[in-house]
């Protein structure tokens, strides 16, 4: 274990920040792969699902950092930020699903993926009360027209709104963990907060879930349940709150971005789900709009006094 610790030093040395979007790129991976887990589940209802993954991940994470990391996070003074960390879990959990179930595992990896970034800036410039810059407006309404195009060609248009509240409360999740990383003492408070928040987040699904046990009782959703919690969250997430001591929030939300490509292209292997052109067209819209809110220098969108 020392070994390990010294080659991860070295190597976040060495490649700081690059060693970040590396960390996010495997994380978004995985990510991708459970999108497919909800098209493939036929049977067990989104919010199910969310919570099958909620508590298998919460169990999984637990066991990977150990009960010694876990005494670790002072619950008498973060107990709020973890309690709110949980909503936004649930909340992210149940509308990603929901919108796999409804516009496919692609769209959702694409919509989710694009908003996130994008409600990760708008949230950082109401905490700190200043003018939302010109391109993060911009980027806004380029996004607007990404989550419309599907919906013209017949997505649902709850499927589409359900991704763009999936990337919101993403945000407001990362956001939450990078906090907790920064302020606390250890290095591992976001990812042990992340561990509790999900173990809270399925306690939130609990109502939901009750009329659904029955098509939770399979080896098959067993066997989804380890992969999603033991992959798709207890790996996918440590990867991804460890990128969040190299990136901010916003940087590790755009890096995300490869999400929706891996869904792509696992979703037309595994599922064979068509990929026409107006998920193309709104790959490249969505593209579009984080490249007007990274690339261009920051303007206000108007004078505060």
């Amino acid at each position: 274990m020392g070994i390990i610790r010294v080659m991860h030093s070295f190597f976040d040395r060495l490649m700081f920040p690059s060693i970040g979007y590396l960390y996010v790129g495997a994380a978004a991976t995985l990510w991708a792969s459970a999108g497919l887990m909800g098209a493939v589940a036929s049977g067990i209802p989104a919010s199910a699902l969310a919570a099958v993954r909620a508590l298998s991940g919460g169990i999984a994470l637990c066991l990977f950092i150990g009960p010694k990391a876990i005494r670790t996070l002072d619950f008498r003074s973060s107990w709020p930020a973890v309690l709110e960390t949980s909503a936004y879990l649930a909340l992210f959990q149940w509308t990603f699903f929901t919108s796999v179930a409804l516009a496919g595992a692609s769209m959702a990896s694409i919509a989710s993926t694009a908003v996130a970034p994008l409600a990760a800036d708008g949230i950082g410039f109401f905490r700190r009360s200043i003018a939302p810059s010109k391109q993060w407006l911009m980027s806004g309404m380029v996004s607007i027209i990404g989550l419309l195009l599907p919906v013209f060609n017949g997505t649902p248009a709850w499927g589409m709104a359900s991704a763009a509240i999936a990337g919101s409360s993403y945000a407001a999740y990362t956001i939450a963990a990078a906090r907790l990383e920064r302020a606390a003492g250890t290095t591992s408070a976001g990812l042990t907060a992340t561990a509790v928040a999900f173990a809270g987040a399925s306690i939130v699904l609990l109502p939901a879930v009750l009329p659904h046990l029955v098509s939770l009782i399979s080896l098959r959703a067993l066997l989804i349940a380890l992969y999603l919690g033991f992959a798709t969250t207890a790996l996918a997430y440590a990867l991804f709150v460890r990128s969040l001591r190299h990136l901010s929030p916003s940087r590790a939300l755009n890096a995300a971005f490869v999400q929706p490509l891996a869904a792509m292209a696992l979703a037309r292997m595994v599922t064979g789900e068509q990929i026409d052109r107006f998920t193309v067209a709104a790959l490249g819209i969505f593209g579009l709009s984080i490249l007007l809110r990274t690339s261009l220098p920051w303007q206000p969108a108007w004078k505060t006094e």
